[in-house]
Protein backbone atom coordinates (compact mmCIF):
# COMPACT_ATOMS: atom_id res chain seq x y z
CA UNK A 1 0.00 0.00 0.00
CA UNK A 2 2.55 2.36 0.45
CA UNK A 3 4.76 1.68 -2.51
CA UNK A 4 1.12 2.63 -4.47
CA UNK A 5 0.71 5.52 -2.51
CA UNK A 6 4.46 6.50 -3.34
CA UNK A 7 3.70 5.87 -6.96
CA UNK A 8 0.26 8.25 -6.81
CA UNK A 9 2.26 10.71 -4.90
CA UNK A 10 5.09 11.04 -8.03
CA UNK A 11 2.55 11.25 -10.55
CA UNK A 12 0.59 13.93 -8.95
CA UNK A 13 3.69 15.71 -8.98
CA UNK A 14 4.19 14.88 -12.66
CA UNK A 15 0.76 16.21 -13.16
CA UNK A 16 1.25 19.28 -11.66
CA UNK A 17 4.62 20.13 -13.27
CA UNK A 18 3.06 19.14 -17.15
CA UNK A 19 -0.24 21.46 -15.88
CA UNK A 20 2.18 24.43 -14.99
CA UNK A 21 3.86 23.99 -18.56
CA UNK A 22 0.62 23.15 -20.41
CA UNK A 23 -1.49 26.55 -18.60
CA UNK A 24 1.04 28.68 -20.10
CA UNK A 25 0.82 27.32 -23.53
CA UNK A 26 -3.16 27.43 -23.34
CA UNK A 27 -3.11 31.05 -22.21
CA UNK A 28 -1.21 31.91 -25.56
CA UNK A 29 -3.41 29.13 -27.48
CA UNK A 30 -6.77 30.27 -25.96
CA UNK A 31 -6.10 34.09 -27.12
CA UNK A 32 -5.10 33.24 -30.96
CA UNK A 33 -8.52 31.15 -30.46
CA UNK A 34 -10.67 34.26 -29.54
CA UNK A 35 -8.80 36.51 -32.59
CA UNK A 36 -9.92 33.46 -35.00
CA UNK A 37 -13.21 33.04 -34.08
CA UNK A 38 -16.35 34.55 -36.27
CA UNK A 39 -18.16 37.22 -35.22
CA UNK A 40 -20.95 35.45 -34.56
CA UNK A 41 -19.60 32.63 -32.51
CA UNK A 42 -20.68 32.18 -28.90
CA UNK A 43 -18.63 29.06 -28.54
CA UNK A 44 -16.15 29.84 -26.70
CA UNK A 45 -16.35 31.51 -23.05
CA UNK A 46 -14.88 34.75 -22.19
CA UNK A 47 -11.66 34.23 -19.57
CA UNK A 48 -13.89 35.64 -16.59
CA UNK A 49 -16.44 32.65 -17.49
CA UNK A 50 -13.91 29.71 -17.27
CA UNK A 51 -12.76 30.97 -13.70
CA UNK A 52 -16.06 32.22 -12.41
CA UNK A 53 -18.72 29.57 -13.32
CA UNK A 54 -16.98 26.86 -11.86
CA UNK A 55 -15.67 28.76 -8.84
CA UNK A 56 -19.25 29.48 -8.19
CA UNK A 57 -20.67 26.07 -9.43
CA UNK A 58 -17.71 24.00 -7.28
CA UNK A 59 -19.45 26.39 -4.10
CA UNK A 60 -22.65 25.25 -5.05
CA UNK A 61 -22.31 21.74 -4.96
CA UNK A 62 -20.21 22.09 -1.69
CA UNK A 63 -23.70 23.28 -0.27
CA UNK A 64 -25.89 20.83 -1.92
CA UNK A 65 -23.61 18.30 -0.36
CA UNK A 66 -23.93 19.31 3.06
CA UNK A 67 -28.02 19.61 2.87
CA UNK A 68 -28.32 15.90 1.85
CA UNK A 69 -25.55 14.79 4.70
CA UNK A 70 -28.04 16.74 6.88
CA UNK A 71 -31.41 15.59 5.69
CA UNK A 72 -30.00 11.89 5.18
CA UNK A 73 -27.95 11.00 7.92
CA UNK A 74 -30.82 10.38 10.77
CA UNK A 75 -32.37 7.89 7.72
CA UNK A 76 -29.45 6.32 6.96
CA UNK A 77 -28.38 5.92 10.64
CA UNK A 78 -31.07 3.42 10.86
CA UNK A 79 -29.53 0.99 8.57
CA UNK A 80 -25.92 1.41 8.83
CA UNK A 81 -24.06 -1.40 9.93
CA UNK A 82 -21.98 -1.07 13.15
CA UNK A 83 -24.95 -0.42 15.12
CA UNK A 84 -23.47 -1.11 18.41
CA UNK A 85 -21.08 1.78 18.20
CA UNK A 86 -22.38 5.25 17.95
CA UNK A 87 -19.35 7.09 17.00
CA UNK A 88 -18.40 4.29 13.76
CA UNK A 89 -23.00 3.73 12.89
CA UNK A 90 -22.63 8.39 12.87
CA UNK A 91 -19.18 7.80 10.39
CA UNK A 92 -21.19 5.36 8.03
CA UNK A 93 -24.15 7.40 7.77
CA UNK A 94 -22.12 10.71 6.70
CA UNK A 95 -20.07 8.38 4.58
CA UNK A 96 -23.64 6.90 2.43
CA UNK A 97 -25.02 10.33 2.54
CA UNK A 98 -22.45 12.18 0.91
CA UNK A 99 -22.13 8.75 -1.60
CA UNK A 100 -25.97 9.08 -2.15
CA UNK A 101 -25.57 13.15 -2.72
CA UNK A 102 -22.56 12.02 -5.25
CA UNK A 103 -24.99 9.28 -6.99
CA UNK A 104 -27.79 11.61 -6.94
CA UNK A 105 -25.59 14.22 -9.33
CA UNK A 106 -23.98 11.69 -11.31
CA UNK A 107 -27.18 10.40 -12.68
CA UNK A 108 -28.56 14.02 -13.07
CA UNK A 109 -24.98 14.96 -14.84
CA UNK A 110 -25.43 11.81 -16.96
CA UNK A 111 -28.75 12.54 -18.14
CA UNK A 112 -28.30 16.07 -18.90
CA UNK A 113 -25.08 15.17 -20.63
CA UNK A 114 -26.73 11.65 -23.22
CA UNK A 115 -29.77 14.52 -23.53
CA UNK A 116 -27.07 16.96 -24.98
CA UNK A 117 -25.40 14.29 -27.76
CA UNK A 118 -27.58 11.64 -28.10
CA UNK A 119 -28.40 13.19 -31.81
CA UNK A 120 -25.57 14.60 -32.66
CA UNK A 121 -23.15 12.91 -35.57
CA UNK A 122 -20.32 12.42 -33.03
CA UNK A 123 -21.97 9.70 -30.30
CA UNK A 124 -20.24 6.12 -31.62
CA UNK A 125 -22.45 3.36 -31.74
CA UNK A 126 -20.94 1.73 -28.49
CA UNK A 127 -22.23 4.65 -26.35
CA UNK A 128 -25.29 4.64 -28.02
CA UNK A 129 -25.22 6.92 -30.86
CA UNK A 130 -25.10 6.37 -34.48
CA UNK A 131 -22.24 9.04 -35.59
CA UNK A 132 -18.63 9.06 -35.81
CA UNK A 133 -16.58 10.40 -32.89
CA UNK A 134 -14.08 11.62 -35.64
CA UNK A 135 -16.31 14.50 -36.10
CA UNK A 136 -15.68 15.85 -32.35
CA UNK A 137 -12.46 17.14 -34.27
CA UNK A 138 -14.00 18.97 -36.91
CA UNK A 139 -12.25 22.02 -38.34
CA UNK A 140 -10.24 21.95 -34.79
CA UNK A 141 -9.52 23.72 -32.70
CA UNK A 142 -12.28 25.83 -34.25
CA UNK A 143 -15.02 23.21 -34.48
CA UNK A 144 -18.60 24.86 -34.37
CA UNK A 145 -20.47 23.44 -30.92
CA UNK A 146 -23.84 22.01 -29.79
CA UNK A 147 -25.99 24.18 -28.02
CA UNK A 148 -25.43 23.85 -24.29
CA UNK A 149 -22.38 21.77 -24.46
CA UNK A 150 -20.40 24.65 -23.54
CA UNK A 151 -23.16 25.03 -20.07
CA UNK A 152 -22.29 21.77 -19.48
CA UNK A 153 -19.02 21.34 -19.31
CA UNK A 154 -18.42 24.75 -17.35
CA UNK A 155 -20.91 23.48 -14.41
CA UNK A 156 -18.97 19.95 -14.31
CA UNK A 157 -15.88 21.23 -13.98
CA UNK A 158 -16.85 23.58 -11.21
CA UNK A 159 -18.14 20.63 -9.43
CA UNK A 160 -14.83 18.45 -9.94
CA UNK A 161 -13.19 21.88 -8.68
CA UNK A 162 -15.10 22.19 -5.56
CA UNK A 163 -14.01 18.22 -4.84
CA UNK A 164 -10.34 19.02 -5.72
CA UNK A 165 -10.01 21.49 -3.74
CA UNK A 166 -12.39 19.71 -0.94
CA UNK A 167 -9.98 16.85 -1.14
CA UNK A 168 -7.13 19.34 -0.51
CA UNK A 169 -8.38 20.91 2.45
CA UNK A 170 -11.08 19.20 4.59
CA UNK A 171 -11.68 15.66 4.02
CA UNK A 172 -9.50 13.68 6.69
CA UNK A 173 -6.48 12.01 4.57
CA UNK A 174 -7.07 8.06 3.71
CA UNK A 175 -4.97 5.49 2.42
CA UNK A 176 -6.24 6.65 -1.38
CA UNK A 177 -4.88 10.56 -0.84
CA UNK A 178 -2.40 10.40 -3.11
CA UNK A 179 -4.49 8.11 -5.91
CA UNK A 180 -7.10 10.83 -5.52
CA UNK A 181 -5.16 13.63 -5.80
CA UNK A 182 -4.03 12.57 -9.32
CA UNK A 183 -7.12 11.62 -10.20
CA UNK A 184 -8.84 15.41 -9.16
CA UNK A 185 -6.43 17.30 -10.74
CA UNK A 186 -6.73 15.44 -13.85
CA UNK A 187 -10.19 15.30 -13.81
CA UNK A 188 -9.80 19.39 -13.32
CA UNK A 189 -6.91 19.67 -16.12
CA UNK A 190 -9.03 17.77 -18.88
CA UNK A 191 -12.13 19.58 -18.39
CA UNK A 192 -10.31 23.17 -18.36
CA UNK A 193 -8.04 22.24 -21.33
CA UNK A 194 -11.09 20.96 -23.26
CA UNK A 195 -12.87 24.09 -22.83
CA UNK A 196 -9.82 26.76 -23.76
CA UNK A 197 -9.11 24.16 -26.59
CA UNK A 198 -12.38 24.01 -27.82
CA UNK A 199 -12.40 20.55 -27.67
CA UNK A 200 -15.87 20.68 -26.02
CA UNK A 201 -17.55 17.83 -27.94
CA UNK A 202 -15.10 15.06 -27.08
CA UNK A 203 -14.62 16.39 -23.61
CA UNK A 204 -18.77 16.12 -22.96
CA UNK A 205 -18.56 12.35 -24.38
CA UNK A 206 -15.74 11.81 -22.23
CA UNK A 207 -17.21 13.22 -19.37
CA UNK A 208 -20.28 11.04 -19.96
CA UNK A 209 -18.65 7.83 -20.09
CA UNK A 210 -17.24 8.91 -16.31
CA UNK A 211 -20.54 10.02 -14.89
CA UNK A 212 -22.73 7.26 -16.17
CA UNK A 213 -20.12 4.16 -14.85
CA UNK A 214 -20.21 6.27 -11.53
CA UNK A 215 -23.63 6.12 -10.87
CA UNK A 216 -23.12 2.11 -10.08
CA UNK A 217 -20.41 2.66 -8.03
CA UNK A 218 -21.66 5.74 -6.19
CA UNK A 219 -24.74 3.74 -5.34
CA UNK A 220 -22.31 0.65 -4.67
CA UNK A 221 -20.53 2.26 -1.65
CA UNK A 222 -24.16 3.73 -0.30
CA UNK A 223 -25.11 0.34 0.32
CA UNK A 224 -21.94 -1.04 1.44
CA UNK A 225 -22.19 1.24 4.32
CA UNK A 226 -25.67 -0.94 5.03
CA UNK A 227 -26.78 -3.89 6.46
CA UNK A 228 -28.63 -4.89 3.09
CA UNK A 229 -25.46 -6.71 1.88
CA UNK A 230 -26.94 -9.37 -0.42
CA UNK A 231 -28.41 -6.16 -1.69
CA UNK A 232 -24.90 -4.89 -2.24
CA UNK A 233 -23.18 -7.75 -3.94
CA UNK A 234 -25.82 -8.25 -6.04
CA UNK A 235 -26.09 -4.45 -7.31
CA UNK A 236 -22.30 -4.30 -7.20
CA UNK A 237 -21.65 -7.75 -9.42
CA UNK A 238 -24.42 -7.19 -11.88
CA UNK A 239 -24.34 -3.31 -11.92
CA UNK A 240 -21.25 -2.15 -11.54
CA UNK A 241 -19.15 -4.99 -12.67
CA UNK A 242 -21.14 -4.65 -16.07
CA UNK A 243 -21.41 -0.70 -16.49
CA UNK A 244 -17.44 0.20 -15.20
CA UNK A 245 -15.57 -2.13 -17.21
CA UNK A 246 -17.80 -1.85 -20.60
CA UNK A 247 -17.24 2.25 -20.15
CA UNK A 248 -14.68 2.12 -18.34
CA UNK A 249 -11.72 -0.50 -19.92
CA UNK A 250 -13.81 -0.65 -23.31
CA UNK A 251 -15.01 2.90 -24.53
CA UNK A 252 -12.65 5.23 -22.65
CA UNK A 253 -9.43 3.77 -24.41
CA UNK A 254 -11.01 3.83 -27.49
CA UNK A 255 -12.21 7.34 -26.69
CA UNK A 256 -8.48 7.93 -25.81
CA UNK A 257 -7.04 6.27 -28.92
CA UNK A 258 -9.22 8.92 -31.09
CA UNK A 259 -8.11 12.04 -28.93
CA UNK A 260 -4.33 10.62 -29.75
CA UNK A 261 -5.02 10.06 -33.51
CA UNK A 262 -7.83 12.22 -35.27
CA UNK A 263 -7.18 16.14 -34.05
CA UNK A 264 -5.35 18.15 -36.87
CA UNK A 265 -5.05 21.63 -36.18
CA UNK A 266 -6.06 24.10 -38.89
CA UNK A 267 -3.98 26.76 -39.85
CA UNK A 268 -2.68 29.29 -37.78
CA UNK A 269 -3.04 26.84 -35.10
CA UNK A 270 0.00 24.06 -35.88
CA UNK A 271 2.23 25.58 -33.38
CA UNK A 272 -0.03 24.64 -30.73
CA UNK A 273 -0.59 20.99 -31.58
CA UNK A 274 1.58 19.55 -29.00
CA UNK A 275 -1.66 20.88 -26.35
CA UNK A 276 -3.42 18.63 -28.14
CA UNK A 277 -1.42 15.26 -27.07
CA UNK A 278 -1.09 16.69 -23.52
CA UNK A 279 -4.90 16.45 -23.03
CA UNK A 280 -4.67 12.75 -24.66
CA UNK A 281 -1.95 11.54 -22.32
CA UNK A 282 -4.26 13.03 -19.36
CA UNK A 283 -6.87 10.45 -20.96
CA UNK A 284 -4.36 7.91 -21.03
CA UNK A 285 -3.04 8.21 -17.76
CA UNK A 286 -6.81 8.09 -16.59
CA UNK A 287 -7.17 5.04 -18.25
CA UNK A 288 -4.44 3.41 -16.64
CA UNK A 289 -6.38 4.13 -13.64
CA UNK A 290 -9.32 2.71 -14.78
CA UNK A 291 -7.66 -0.55 -15.13
CA UNK A 292 -5.84 -0.82 -11.76
CA UNK A 293 -9.62 0.60 -9.95
CA UNK A 294 -10.72 -2.57 -12.11
CA UNK A 295 -7.68 -4.58 -10.25
CA UNK A 296 -9.20 -3.46 -6.92
CA UNK A 297 -12.95 -4.26 -8.29
CA UNK A 298 -12.16 -7.98 -8.85
CA UNK A 299 -9.85 -7.77 -5.59
CA UNK A 300 -13.08 -6.97 -3.58
CA UNK A 301 -14.89 -10.21 -5.47
CA UNK A 302 -12.63 -12.55 -4.30
CA UNK A 303 -12.35 -11.37 -1.06
CA UNK A 304 -16.57 -11.22 -1.35
CA UNK A 305 -16.30 -15.09 -2.21
CA UNK A 306 -14.23 -16.10 0.43
CA UNK A 307 -15.85 -14.05 3.15
CA UNK A 308 -18.45 -12.86 2.24
CA UNK A 309 -17.22 -9.04 3.12
CA UNK A 310 -19.10 -6.37 1.14
CA UNK A 311 -16.82 -3.82 3.19
CA UNK A 312 -15.58 -1.21 0.64
CA UNK A 313 -17.93 -2.17 -2.76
Amino acid sequence: MAETQKFFNQLSTLIFLVCAVYFKRSVSAYTLLHKNKSADSNDLPEYHLVIFVPLVTGAVFYIYKKAVIHIMSPAFLLIVKDQHDKNLANARAEKASIAFAKTCYYVCNSIWAYGLIKNTNFLPWYLGGSGSIENCFENAPLTPQIDGLLNYSLVSMGYHLGDLIEHWTIREKGNDYWEMTAHHVLTVALFGGMIVQNFIRIGVVVSFVHQASDIFSSSSRVLSHTTLSKLTSVWFLGGTMTAWPYLRNFAMPLLTYSAWTMANYSAPFESYYSLHYTLAFFLTVLSVMHVYWTFLFFKLIKRYFESGATEDI
